[in-house]
């Protein structure tokens, strides 16, 4: 019986991963494409167009984590729990907004020709979420799906966090100044 509700447990998890994937696509609203078309193009404001694009995609993404969180408490049962819960909740909707992020400082790295920092961050967060997901096992006892989900949450903000770091390398000094 412990072993199914652990296979539960995971399976929960990884819908809600799923959902927060399908929110920050649908948060891009296109600006990641549009990033590797005019990053390149306007060299002299780049650091203007990157902070205009993450300050639209956070409050597109959390509109669409909003969203998701209110179809899924009131029309789908088995994520109910995600909504109702409200430390749940909030690490959904920051892995929505870090996972979009993350989307965009790979694409604006792409677009800068810095593949490899998208390499590095991809690793640097698979390794986190792989250990945090192994401590959870390791101890056993708080094997939940919400401990599971906050893995990928930390694995998401050295997703952000180290885009935000990085982008210094793809555009020279760069210091995110979000727009009002």
């Amino acid at each position: 019986m412990q072993h199914r509700r652990r296979v539960a447990e995971f399976g929960l998890a990884s819908a809600a991963v799923a959902a927060v994937t399908l929110c920050a696509q649908l948060a891009l609203l296109g600006i990641g494409s549009a990033i590797i078309t005019l990053l390149p193009a306007h060299e002299e404001r780049s650091a203007r167009l990157l902070d205009v694009a993450i300050t639209v995609l956070i409050a597109s993404s959390l509109v669409a984590g909003l969203g998701f969180l209110l179809f899924a408490g009131t029309t789908l049962e088995e994520l109910q729990v995600v909504a109702s819960q409200p430390t749940y909740a909030a690490l959904f909707l920051a892995l929505a907004v870090c996972g979009t992020l993350g989307v965009l400082f790979d694409q604006a790295s792409t677009a800068r020709r810095h593949g490899t920092l998208v390499m590095v961050r991809g690793v640097a967060a698979g390794i986190v979420t792989l250990v945090a997901v192994a401590a959870i096992g390791y101890v056993g006892t708080g094997t939940t799906s919400m401990a599971i989900f906050a893995a990928w949450v930390a694995g998401g903000l050295v997703t952000a966090l180290g885009g935000l770091w990085t982008m210094r390398r793809v555009v020279p000094r760069y210091r995110c100044r979000p727009v009002a």
